[in-house]
């Protein structure tokens, strides 16, 4: 996994109130969100290993200077 939100994304659930964007993009972030609805919610626990990468820093050149 990816830096993977695994108890669902706070991001998600602001977005969503966002009258517009929230209009264009609700279920999916329904999906994503922290709430009962959130497809992270609903996944049942997997006896396997796995590995999570995560980090502080992004190599977009925007982020840097936008």
């Amino acid at each position: 996994m990816l830096g993977p939100p695994n108890q669902g994304s706070e991001v998600s659930d602001l977005v969503g109130r966002w009258p517009v964007l929230g209009w264009l993009v609700r279920p999916s972030l329904a999906e994503l969100g922290t709430g009962p609805d959130a497809m992270a919610r609903q996944q049942a626990p997997i006896d396997a290993e796995i590995g999570i990468i995560a980090a502080t820093r992004s190599i977009d050149p925007c982020s840097a200077i936008c």
